[in-house]
């Protein structure tokens, strides 16, 4: 018997399929499309299809893929194919099937199923599934799946954003992994510093070291916020048991941060070129010196020591308000004297003194009082913006440092 050929293509993009089944243009079956009556009578139709399931193994985001399926009539009535909507893990299109939307087969004719997808999401199991309805009553529902892991061309640990703490009187570094679930072998070309206190170095891990990264829970941390960053969700019931990737190379990473930055809150990015990825990647570094200087608040205020910021709180513009907090300036036994204020005297207004009793002595102390006057406009300055306070000060540790003020007014 002659053999025909009745084409049909369904295209997995992460979350959205694309499924094409027949000759002609394009056409959507609606999902009130019937579905097909099992033959119960006179020649039945036989469905014999050699996989219903493909696994992929692994690939990566952008990657694409293709598979074949056959879905063959060995029986001895006709067979009839139908996709809807409904019946699949996406929204899908359907190639136009008559005018009742439907495929036949006669008697030894057959079909390939050609299978595209691209990854998308960077959710570690890619699953999707399309359900082809047919009138063979042993055969009703013909369930294909694609399925297949997403690897990562690279990963950074313990995340892109880095925090280092509070920086005293020696370095800080902080010990993380670059590696790679996708290519073999990677090497790290240059490392860019945007700051001359943040440098870097790498080594080379062994295999050992490599598989004990799996045991880190910010492997699938970083991971679920690639997912969500891309546009993938929590796995389902039923789909494919969870594994985790094996890292195939890669290095340990190793930040070290200056104590001889400037005091304050410090943020600075390492920009690291891989030779397997034309396009870089980028880590951001946060720390806080604090030198010689401590701040403790007294009055309407709330002082965060990490940031460097004073916190006023929440007050109606109408009425204003007064914060005060206690500067404490360190060793060093000779007077010392704030040079200069600089702020924006449009937001707030800022004084200081220093305490008489402290005047020579190795710790010295400073009041300041912030004040936003009554009748200023309503304002928000949170803790991503804060109203900035350079001070210049003539202790030889301390010559320059910032206060962040912060403060909602209704």
């Amino acid at each position: 018997m002659k053999s025909v050929i009745i084409s049909a293509v369904v295209t997995f993009v992460a979350l959205v399929c694309i499924v094409w089944i027949g000759r002609g243009q394009d056409a959507l079956i609606e999902p009130e499309s019937e579905i097909p009556e099992p033959t119960l009578s006179g020649p039945q139709p036989k469905v014999v299809i050699d996989e219903t399931s493909h696994d992929f193994g692994l690939m990566e985001v952008g990657q694409n893929g293709s598979h074949v399926f056959t879905i063959r009539n060995e029986g001895e009535g006709v067979l009839t194919l139908l996709a809807r909507i409904e019946d699949t893990t996406c929204q899908c299109t359907f190639g136009e099937l008559g005018d009742d939307g439907n495929a036949e087969l006669q008697p030894g004719e057959s079909t390939p199923v050609n299978v595209k997808w691209k990854i998308k999401s960077a959710k570690k199991i890619f699953m999707h599934a399309a359900i082809v309805r047919t009138n063979d009553p042993e055969y009703m529902d013909i369930r294909i799946e694609i399925i297949g892991e997403v690897g990562r061309r690279l990963v950074i640990l313990p995340s892109l954003d880095w925090g280092l703490g509070i920086i005293r009187d020696s370095p800080v570094e902080k010990i993380g992994s670059l590696y790679s679930e996708i290519v073999d072998e990677f090497k790290v070309v240059k490392i860019e510093s945007d700051s001359p206190y943040l440098t870097s170095k790498t080594t080379p891990l062994a295999e050992d070291e490599l598989r004990e990264l799996l045991a880190d829970p910010a492997v699938e941390q970083t991971r679920e916020s690639q997912a969500m960053s891309t546009g993938g969700g929590a796995i389902k019931p039923g789909e494919k048991e969870s594994t985790l990737v094996v890292p195939k190379c890669g290095y340990r990473f190793q930040v070290m941060l200056s104590n001889e930055m400037p005091i304050g809150q410090f943020r600075g990015s390492l920009t690291i070129h891989i030779d397997e990825s034309k396009d870089p990647y980028t880590i951001y570094v946060t720390g806080n010196r604090l030198g010689p200087i401590e701040v403790f608040a007294t009055y309407k205020s709330q002082w965060y020591s990490k940031i460097m910021t004073l916190q006023m709180g929440d007050f109606l513009a109408k009425e204003g308000r007064t914060s005060k907090a206690i500067l404490v300036l360190k060793n060093c036994k000779k007077e010392i004297e704030i040079l200069d204020a600089k702020f924006d005297s449009n937001i707030l207004d800022f004084r200081y003194e220093i305490d008489p009793e402290t005047v020579g002595q190795e710790t010295q102390r400073f009041q300041l009082t912030f004040e936003v006057p009554p009748g200023k406009l309503p304002m928000v300055r949170p803790i991503a913006k804060p109203v900035p306070i350079r001070l210049t000060t003539s202790h030889p540790s301390a010559q320059s440092f910032s206060i962040g003020v912060v403060f909602v007014s209704r």
